[in-house]
């Protein structure tokens, strides 16, 4: 298979360029993300400044979020050669243009309006200076950029996700050939609900953000609008979340029962002529291949049509609820050294 020519995000490129120089992807996205609690670190020794439990959680992940953002890019790079297991070349040539798409520049569809929306309410102290206190100007700075970095970066998930999707809903519609003899028992297929699943997890680690909505919630000052709006926000993530997870289930089972049907039509239509042979002329060839013919579809009928168990669900639930209850631990336990 060749690999699609596509530009990389910068952030990919920051990461690749260290990783020449022998430093882990891992090492050098929580370096990038450090960059930034180091500079809130300063803020609170120099100028007192105390971060709020839900920016502290924001920021934290810059510390992983680069490292899925390139190792999104690998995983993508390692499903074409498999797709020619369960696809034709002309199928996969089609499908390729989903990921030319997620490497354009289009999440900035999404990004640029959410970084204007985050800089007009952190500026809005500064145009309305009666609505709070005004910070520092270089605290303003920095806090504005982290942002901005925040809502590009994540945008970036969000924009994948939604290819994710359409990538796996269009395979789905697919004429895929299944195998009912693959260790996988699911006809060839696992590699795929993985892929899905695992951007699906990765996707569900914005939920870092949760915390900031809890955060202005439990806040007297927060105006009910800008909460509101963020609480909107996080509930459409959510349920994003588990959009995607039930689409590609659904998509990858509705799949897998049109490819067990035709193997089941197939195999059927094969033991039928065979057993018309047997009868009219019995010997033990035919009497083998007629064993071997049982044995295949006995294997297509049990191939499984739902790419999914109880530990991924689990896993999907926590990737979540974690970041839910991580906020909560400002009210339940107030006496915390964090504003």
């Amino acid at each position: 298979m060749k690999k699609i020519k596509h530009s990389d995000f910068l952030i990919v490129k920051y990461i690749k360029f260290l990783e020449k120089r022998g430093i882990p992807p891992l090492l050098s996205s929580m370096f990038f993300g450090g960059i930034f609690i180091i500079f809130i670190v300063f803020f609170y020794i120099f100028y007192g400044i105390t971060p709020t439990f839900g920016y502290l959680s924001c920021v934290s992940w810059l510390l992983i979020g680069p490292y899925l953002i390139y190792k999104a890019g690998e995983f993508i790079d390692d499903l074409w050669p498999k797709m020619t297991e369960i696809l034709n070349q002309n199928d996969i040539s089609r499908l390729q243009s989903y990921e030319k798409t997620f490497y354009s520049c289009k999440y900035l569809i999404l990004g640029l309006p959410a970084a204007t929306a985050v800089s007009i309410i952190i500026l809005l102290p500064v145009l309305f200076p009666g609505i709070a206190p005004v910070p520092p100007t270089c605290y303003l700075i920095f806090y504005l950029i982290s942002w901005i970095i925040l809502a590009i970066l994540g945008s970036i998930g969000v924009w994948g996700i939604f290819q994710l999707i359409r990538l796996i809903n269009a395979i789905g519609k697919c004429d895929l050939n299944l195998s009912p003899l693959s260790h996988d028992k699911f006809g060839g297929m696992e590699f795929l609900a993985d892929f899905g699943i695992k951007a699906t997890l990765m996707y569900s680690s914005g939920a870092l953000m949760i915390p900031m909505v809890i955060d202005l919630a439990t806040r007297g000052e927060a105006p009910k609008q800008v909460v509101l709006i963020s609480m909107f926000g996080s509930g459409v993530f959510a349920f994003t979340v588990l959009l995607s997870f039930l689409v590609q289930i659904f998509a990858l089972h509705k799949a897998a029962v049109r490819g067990r049907e035709k193997l089941i039509r197939k195999s059927s239509k094969q033991y039928r002529k065979l057993l018309q042979k047997y009868e009219q002329e019995p010997n033990v060839e035919l009497g083998i291949r007629l064993l071997v013919m049982q044995g295949f579809f006995d294997e297509a009928y049990r191939i499984k049509v739902y790419p999914w168990d109880l530990g991924i669900v689990l896993k999907l639930a926590t990737s979540v609820s974690l970041p839910i209850i991580l906020g909560l631990i400002k009210v339940w336990f107030p006496w915390l050294p964090i504003s």
